[in-house]
């Protein structure tokens, strides 16, 4: 019974089952972004839904990911926000994903993938790809020279067993070039919707990737919007925030008063870092 559920949940995922439902059925209403391959992310990358409050990116990513002919290629469908930060996979439909000796990835392995794909500050992105595999001493077998390798002990919790390579080269590809070429884009297309969902969003580079194309007077004009992200407590947020507040908007004795009525709202994290700028007796 154990084995059958586990092909019913490896189906489900195999046939369209995203970890953020939604996605691949809005694909439609996308803009190219990226048209012609480049060194740094050479695959089609596409804007969706920018008109709407749900925009999200996505690429449909089809790579070797060892350097010889041996492991399959993988084609996956893969997304992420405005700012470029990874959200979800989808496989494609005739393509699983394979580990060593090409067998098919379970359940458990696509979830793994996910985790690794999610952590920004993976040992991945400090390591080569020779350093994944631990080489043991030259054996013969059938009169040919060979090495037998595994993954590397200290690396095992880093990467789907089985499917190191895949899980390294996926990685530096979805958490590369990929992000920057994103964050540029989304300040090229920005629109007022574009504007809106990242300052919605409670991913703290979202929402500074917005406040990083405001200028002074964005500041002043829209100090309602300023003091709900302040009440929000992002620590990474209200330091930007309360940087660029200093000066003649903080010296404005209206605004002065406007913060001390969220005083209360606020933890105390907050409320002592902006104690440091405002004075609030």
């Amino acid at each position: 019974m154990g084995v059958y559920k586990e092909y019913i949940c490896l189906f489900l995922w195999i046939s369209g089952g995203l970890l953020i439902p939604g996605m691949s059925q809005n694909r439609e209403d996308k803009d190219l972004v990226l048209g012609i391959p480049e060194e740094k992310f050479a695959h089609p990358l596409y804007l969706v839904g920018q008109k709407t409050d749900s925009a999200f990116y996505y690429s449909r990513i089809f790579t070797p990911v060892c350097d010889d002919s041996v492991c399959n290629l993988v084609k996956l469908d893969v997304y992420w926000n405005l700012a470029g930060k990874y959200l979800s996979f989808d496989t494609v439909p005739g393509f699983p994903l394979t580990k060593n000796d090409h067998q098919l990835f379970v359940t458990r392995d696509y979830e793994k993938l996910h985790s690794i794909l999610q952590d920004e500050y993976s040992v991945l992105s400090r390591i080569e790809k020779n350093e994944l595999v631990q080489t043991n001493k030259p054996e013969k077998q059938d009169g040919v020279d060979g090495y037998s390798g595994a993954t590397a002990k200290e690396l095992k919790q880093d990467v789907v067993e089985g499917a190191s390579f895949s899980s390294f080269t996926l990685w530096n590809l979805v958490n590369g070039d990929v992000r920057e070429i994103i964050r540029k884009n989304t300040i090229k297309q920005y629109l007022p919707k574009i504007e809106q969902q990242l300052l919605k969003s409670h991913d703290s580079d979202m929402v500074l990737l917005a406040l990083k194309n405001w200028n002074k007077e964005d500041y002043c004009s829209r100090f309602d919007v300023i003091l709900e992200l302040i009440k929000r407590g992002d620590a990474l947020v209200n330091f930007y925030i309360l940087k660029n507040l200093q000066g003649d908007i903080l010296r404005d004795k209206s605004n002065q008063q406007s913060i001390k009525n969220i005083m209360p709202q606020l933890d105390e994290y907050t409320r002592a870092f902006i104690k440091k700028y405002v004075d609030t007796k």
